[in-house]
């Protein structure tokens, strides 16, 4: 398998309470420990629409980390602004990150739409690949 931890700066940790009532269909932009973060996200919205388990191995997201990849110096680019990222627990006290998986992958002709998105942990998402859920 291969190496799923990508090299993130965190700048915090928040409860789900407190990141969900803010997730929005419109460009959005908050204010979270002095940094502004979109709110918009397709990703957001699946997590506040169809939950924070995983599909697949029932693990659930019991944080989000606000954060942004690691050695990227283009500020202006969308990778680099902060996010939030979903975590939970594995059975052995590993963080394992959220995704947003494609329920028909885009390269089977899915589309980017809340019906064709589900939450699954990033193992299981790495597992599943391109084929159909």
């Amino acid at each position: 398998m291969a190496n799923l931890k990508q090299k993130y700066i965190r700048m915090g940790k928040f409860a789900p309470e407190d990141i969900l009532p803010h997730i929005t269909d419109k460009k959005s932009e908050l204010e979270f420990d002095g940094l502004r973060v979109w709110m918009n996200s397709d990703r957001y919205r699946l997590f506040k629409a169809k939950g924070m388990t995983c599909v697949i191995c029932g693990l659930t997201g019991l944080f989000f980390a606000l954060e942004r990849q690691q050695n990227l110096t283009d500020k202006s680019t969308p990778c680099n602004r902060f996010h939030f990222n979903l975590y939970g627990y594995d059975k052995d006290g590993n963080e394992i990150m959220l995704t947003k998986d494609h329920i028909i992958p885009k390269s089977k002709g899915g589309k980017n739409s809340i019906d064709n998105y589900q939450p699954m942990c990033a193992v299981c998402n790495e597992e599943k690949g391109d084929k159909i859920s």
